[in-house]
């Protein structure tokens, strides 16, 4: 039986964020007995809400505690913790080393990690509608307001702002981030409705906005269709679907040529793009869209391991460490040189259960993982 070395912690519906640290070791388990929700970790130390917010060390000690508010989405930025109190409405900003009280927000929550200009992105409650906005945390003032409600993730790119506005499934806009006023939208055509393989009939949406890449807006279409929009006014410079270098048992079938679902698990790791579904790994140079699609079987490695490819949870340079879901309690690593599965394990006490795996993550050498039992792994998969 193998020897692992991993911390465990008990944690209903952990959420794991911001893993920023460069030199986190793992020494021993530690166990707490008090739940928490959120986790973050910042040099060598862990940043818990066990409803608490607590900064603790490895070996849980803990350094300062804060006590009686609700926190809900945590984030490090600029050796400050920011922190929502949903039902008040309110941001609090915390000094990361001594959590000491830093500022106090009203009216508003924040959608995301601030840039580095301390400015954020947040939801304005100061009517019964929520709008969007963008706040100076540094002059503890409002840039602006925009009356849309965006769902879903956004970007930045230069000076604009790219969302997807609630509750409209098929649009995207690009606002500027000087003013917020609206620089362009793309709307999708009716092309882009589709059907599957059982003659049900879709209409066709934006999955997920994937990233920004040489001026270019990557998104993925709920049927698997991958449009390329430019950043400076909307048009679609790419529209890609099926691989053009692709095994020989690869099918087109007549009326799927802008339907393939495989697609809709995608990243950008630089200038490349990649997904994973099933037995199929595949990615696409950016410098080269048109040309650069491959798809390769890894039906072989796969079956070895007893693992589909599924959800990605993290990757390095030549690594992408993923999990399948449902009841699989396997998790593994694909070797993005070799193009197979170089490493596989499981959680031994979920087997069988639903969801097996209810989170995963990978980030600078570690795997964090969360199981049907509530319980954290922190994995270093060179010492498995």
């Amino acid at each position: 039986m193998q020897t692992r070395k991993f911390i465990s912690f008990y944690c209903p519906n952990c959420r794991i964020l911001n893993v920023s640290s460069n030199s986190v070791s793992v020494k021993k388990t530690i166990k707490l007995k008090n739940s928490f929700w959120y986790l973050s970790i910042k040099e060598n130390f862990l940043v818990l809400n066990c409803p608490n917010l607590e900064l603790r060390n490895f070996e849980n000690e803990i350094l300062w505690t804060l006590s009686g508010k609700d926190f809900s989405n945590i984030y490090h930025n600029n050796d400050l913790i920011y922190c929502n109190l949903p039902e008040s409405k309110k941001i609090l900003l915390f000094d990361a080393k001594t959590g000491n009280q830093y500022q106090s927000v009203q009216n508003l929550t924040l959608r995301g990690k601030p840039n580095k200009k301390n400015k954020g992105i947040v939801d304005n409650w100061l009517d019964t509608n929520r709008k969007l906005s963008l706040f100076d945390f540094e002059k503890n003032e409002l840039v602006w307001t925009n009356n849309l409600r965006a769902g879903g993730n956004t970007y930045f790119s230069d000076n604009l702002l790219i969302v997807k506005p609630f509750p409209k499934t098929d649009l995207i806009l690009s606002i500027s981030l000087l003013d917020g006023s609206n620089i362009w939208s793309y709307q999708l055509p009716l092309k882009y409705n589709w059907q599957d393989s059982f003659g049900e009939n879709f209409k066709g949406k934006f999955f997920r906005l994937i990233g920004i890449y040489n001026n270019t807006l990557w998104c993925v279409l709920n049927s698997g269709v991958i449009l390329g929009l430019c950043t400076e006014n909307g048009k679609v410079k790419f529209e890609l679907c099926h691989p053009t270098h692709y095994p020989s048992e690869y099918r087109i079938e007549p009326g799927f040529e802008r339907v393939n679902t495989y697609n809709r698990n995608a990243v950008i790791d630089g200038s490349t793009m990649f997904g994973m579904q099933g037995y199929c790994y595949w990615e696409i140079d950016l410098e080269n869209p048109l040309d650069s699609f491959r798809s390769y079987n890894i039906e072989n490695s796969c079956k070895t391991h007893n693992i589909s490819l599924n959800i990605i949870a993290g990757w390095n340079n030549s690594e992408i460490y993923f999990y399948e879901g449902g009841d699989s309690n396997r998790f593994g690593m694909l070797s993005r040189i070799r193009n197979e599965i170089i490493w596989s394990d499981e959680i031994f006490e979920v087997k069988g259960e639903f969801p097996a795996i209810r989170y995963m993550n990978y980030k600078n050498g570690l795997i964090f993982l969360q199981d049907k039992n509530k319980v954290l792994h922190v994995i270093d998969p060179l010492n498995m």
